[in-house]
């Protein structure tokens, strides 16, 4: 994207990334969806429980798929999975590793975060897929200072990252959407200078993603911008980007540097943003249930 912003090669862009992700997870998100009707117990077809119904006949469900999902996130409960953090390099110490560390058990206990894990967790076990995110907050109403905080994100469907993303954590993503609908009037009164999405040209330019019916699809978009960049390799073995001040360097290569940017949306306006996220990968992860890539198709089972 270039230095100059332009809204509506933006939204464009943005509804041609969101029809390509949903259409990469369709097949996914139906079979997720059956992994999930059935673990309730919604175990017949339908037509054939129609059918016995109509006879009045039984249809005896027994569930026994809500057991092997308890075990395997019991275990992962007494686990109470957690970050750690370790030296990567000769020049790191322990003592800087355990203030780090220190700081992050801060952010993940006032987060309740092991419970975030466990409910993504939960989702892999049970529909092949599960998300959480982070995010900053004011402290208090009152307050200017933020906050990290680690977020569940209830409904696995509603996240549609870049399908050429192969990570399990979809680490290497350049970007990513998470979608909710609205009531059209509630959308008018929450943003009335945007314009919902019209039915009747929804078909054109993918647009027909941003309303059903009476709802309209918003959508927080994050995504990475990468700025170019020198890096200076100093004579005591430090780093530097541009510019490096008159110390001389004794060697340069060019690199990229991610920038992070966010922005709400809904099909046809900016609602919020953007605005850079300070962050340096994106601020939403995934958990992931088995995954078997074959040609343009990913096979995720729970």
């Amino acid at each position: 994207m270039s230095d100059k912003f332009d809204k509506d090669a933006f939204l464009k862009e943005s509804r041609e990334q969101l029809s390509e992700a949903i259409n990469a997870e369709r097949e996914n998100h139906e079979e997720a969806l059956d992994d999930l009707r059935n673990l309730i117990g919604d175990q017949w077809d339908a037509t054939l429980k129609a059918q016995r119904e109509s006879e009045q006949r039984p249809c005896i469900t027994v569930n026994k798929l809500a057991q092997f999902v308890r075990q395997v996130t019991g275990d992962i409960r007494q686990l109470n999975p957690a970050i750690n953090v370790s030296g990567s390099d000769i020049n790191s110490s322990r003592e800087v590793a355990d203030i780090f560390e220190g700081l992050i058990r801060d952010i993940q206990v006032k987060s309740d975060a092991s419970s975030t894990y466990e409910a993504a967790a939960e989702g892999a076990a049970s529909c092949g897929m599960g998300y959480f995110r982070i995010l900053t907050d004011y402290e208090t109403p009152e307050s200017f200072n933020q906050e990290i905080k680690i977020r569940r994100i209830f409904n696995p469907f509603s996240v549609y990252f870049d399908p050429e993303a192969r990570d399990p954590t979809r680490r290497d993503a350049d970007w990513v959407f998470i979608t909710d609908q609205m009531e059209a009037e509630d959308f008018s009164e929450a943003y009335p200078k945007a314009g919902a999405v019209s039915v009747e040209t929804s078909t054109a330019d993918t647009i027909y993603n941003w309303r059903h019916g009476s709802t309209v699809t918003i959508a927080e978009k994050f995504w990475i911008e990468r700025k170019k960049a020198t890096l200076h390799l100093m004579a005591d073995g430090s780093t530097a980007l541009d510019p490096v001040g008159p110390v001389n360097s004794v060697q340069t290569r060019e690199t990229h540097i991610p920038i992070v940017k966010w922005a709400k949306i809904s099909g046809n306006d900016i609602l919020e943003g953007p605005r850079e996220f300070a962050a340096t990968m994106l601020p939403v992860i995934a958990v992931m249930g088995e995954e078997i890539h074959m040609g343009e198709r990913t096979y995720r089972s729970s």
